[in-house]
């Protein structure tokens, strides 16, 4: 594999992670990404096989939080003005990324992504390459926040808001004042009218559907396997944002965010919370 050179210099293949399933590379394997490895998948299969819908289950609520967050970005870009964003994680199966939805209607938007996997960054980093000057891409862990502000600034103008998009990154933190220090420390250096663009495993849904899934889990993050969930209720979620102005309809199954057909309605169908969040 070549060495890759973008933002952030490429650390040794050493920090690849072969016997842990970390959720990005999961996350691809389920799209049918091309980034995966043995444990990746074998990880895959029993997390299948602890829902009752199978691999759909797991596939529903990749494309649920996949179609929230296009319609936050859109909703940012086009109603609130918003022309850059920082994202924890990217797209590396071909579905379109953030910097993508919001250049649809803004050409002049810029993204920073953060991934940690070296793997995962080379083929963001190949996706990215049609945009030049446009994104880039900070190799760090989410807890790295200094490294990753000071990198951003390369890109992004912190001066004026910025969407700071954040899937299901909250939920790998297990104490909730930690999760909370993270949303505080990634706000603080951006500007007022900046938003949180975010979704979280939700304890407080199909509870009994998504109970064993929550169990292996956590045996094989006990076998150091997988990475540690902590789901949350829409409470504990609320609870991490004291000083955020919640957009309308605040903290929500990831479904009713403004569903595209408007229909607030229909059974839920995935345990994700999600929300947009402005700072004053």
């Amino acid at each position: 594999m070549r060495a890759l050179r973008s933002v952030d210099s490429a650390r040794s293949d050493r920090d690849v992670e072969l016997q842990v399933a970390p959720p990005t590379r999961l996350a691809t394997y389920l799209r049918g990404g091309a980034v995966d490895f043995e444990t990746d998948q074998e990880i895959a299969d029993e997390l299948y096989a602890s829902h009752r819908a199978g691999v759909e289950a797991f596939q529903a609520v990749s494309a649920k939080v996949y179609a929230f967050v296009e319609r936050a970005v859109r909703h940012l870009t086009d109603e609130v003005g918003i022309r850059q964003y920082l994202v924890m994680g990217a797209s590396t199966s071909g579905q379109t990324n953030v910097h993508e939805m919001a250049q649809a209607t803004a050409p002049e938007a810029r993204a920073v992504y953060v991934l940690f996997d070296p793997l995962m960054l080379v083929y963001a980093h190949r996706l990215g390459r049609g945009t030049p000057g446009m994104t880039a891409y900070v190799r760090a862990r989410m807890s790295d926040v200094d490294r990753v502000i000071s990198r951003a600034r390369g890109t992004l103008d912190l001066t004026r808001p910025v969407g700071l998009v954040m899937p299901a990154n909250l939920a790998y933190v297990r104490k909730p004042e930690r999760a909370a220090e993270l949303v505080r420390r990634y706000l603080r250096p951006l500007a007022p009218g900046s938003h949180l663009v975010a979704t979280h495993h939700a304890s407080d849904l199909l509870v009994e559907e998504v109970a064993p899934v929550y169990r292996r889990i956590a045996e094989l993050a006990a076998q150091r396997q997988a990475w540690e969930v902590a789901p949350r209720s829409r409470g504990e979620i609320e609870a991490l944002l004291p000083k955020l102005e919640l957009l309308d309809p605040g903290v929500v199954p990831v479904e009713r965010w403004r569903p595209a057909d408007g229909d607030t309605e229909k059974p839920i169908k995935v345990a994700v919370h999600a929300w947009v969040a402005r700072k004053r």
